[in-house]
Order: C-alpha cells, then structure tokens, then sequence
C-alpha cells in the first residue's frame, strides 16, 4: 500500500489530519484494513521512507491511533537497539504521540502496558541519540497521567542501565514534581537525595543533588 493508498483508505493525511479526524477514520475501518494499515504503517517505518520526518511522524501516529490493536508492534520498535540507523529518530516519533493514547478509550490495564513498554526502553537505551530517552522521560513526567507514570520514573532513576536514561528520568522528576500533590513531591525528593548519593555515576549524582535543591525551593511555594 503506497501512502496515497493509506491516504485513500482514510480520506485524510495521517502525518495533519487532526488527532480527533485520524481516530473517526481508523474506527471506521474494517479489522481487515485496520491489520493491514498497522502492517503497512510496520513495513514503511522499516523501509527508506523512515528516512523522511513526515513518514516517521505518520507512521508512529498511525501506530497510535490503532491501539490496542498496534501494542505489539509499539513494543516492538521501543525494544530496537538505539545502535541500530533510525530507530532512535522512529522511537522519538513514536514517543512524541503516545501520550495521545489515554484519550482513545484503551482499557487501564492496556495503559499500563504502554507505560511498561516506556520503563523497559529507558532501562535498557545507551544513548539519548535523536533525543528518544528525554522524550520517554518527558512523556512520562509531564504527559503521562496516572501515579504509575512516577513509579516508572523512580525505577528508571534507580535502575537504568545507562546514563542517558537517568538523566532523562531526572528531566521527568522535575516536570513530575510541578503537577504533583505534597506526598509525590516529598517522594521525588527523596529518591533525588537517595541518587545524589549513591548513583553509580558522578555526574548523575551531581545532578540529581542540584534538583534536589532547587524543588525543595520551589516546594516552598507550594505550601
């Protein structure tokens, strides 16, 4: 299916049609052509066209929108090694719309494992290459509701691998921490003080102190 079929199928362009447009269409297809659109969608973002942005951004909307249907191939590609051409700029892309997920009227549990494929991908990515890790780090803190979205945060802190991911879950404390109540502020606190102490890695360590620092100022104005 070329992209002028896709466009065909759906009456609309999948990379600006609106997000509200792009979901009326897709729930109108049948499950057949909803398989073959997500295969499609699969098939382009591994072929040149991924080389493009507006191929990227309409593949992973497309991928979006088609959940729960798409989740195996959403973990699919948050699983690929940031080694490998393009996936990072494909898993950006794929983060920047994910979000979008919790206002298509997927289960809860169908939520949380969006968020479990998130976790995985932090623990797991070497590098901040096409800024994948700060954007899962951003999503999470500052887009994603939902206390598992914190936990998630927490554990990539303690437990990333490398340190791309824990300076992304830092970037995703600190937006946390400005839409939480008292409790979650005190927490994030904590693991901060907890990972400027023990964080395998000084700069991290050096990080996390000054966050620390600046949100229990700012937590002064909360109060």
């Amino acid at each position: 299916m070329r992209p002028a079929g896709i466009c065909k199928l759906l009456s609309l362009s999948p990379a600006s049609a609106s997000l509200g447009r792009l979901v009326e269409a897709v729930r109108k297809l049948k499950k057949s052509d909803r398989e073959k659109l997500i295969d499609e969608s699969d098939k382009r973002l591994k072929s040149a066209a991924k080389r493009l942005e507006r191929n990227r951004i309409a593949g992973a909307r497309l991928l979006v929108v088609c959940l729960p249907h798409s989740m195996s191939v959403i973990q699919k590609w948050l699983s690929v090694s940031s080694g490998e051409k393009w996936a990072s700029e494909i898993q950006f892309s794929l983060l920047c719309f994910l979000s979008d997920a919790q206002f298509l009227g997927i289960h809860s549990s169908q939520k949380r494992t969006i968020v479990a494929a998130i976790t995985k991908f932090l623990l797991s990515v070497r590098t901040d290459r096409a800024r994948a890790a700060w954007m899962a780090g951003d999503l999470l803190g500052d887009h994603w509701d939902g206390p598992e979205a914190l936990k998630a945060l927490l554990r990539a802190l303690r437990q990333a691998r490398y340190t791309a991911a824990r300076r992304a879950a830092l970037h995703g404390l600190e937006r946390r921490f400005q839409r939480s109540g008292p409790k979650d502020r005190a927490v994030i606190i904590k693991a901060l003080l907890v990972a400027s102490e023990r964080n395998k890695n000084p700069r991290v360590r050096n990080l996390a102190a000054r966050l620390a620092d600046k949100l229990k100022t700012d937590s002064i104005g909360f109060r």
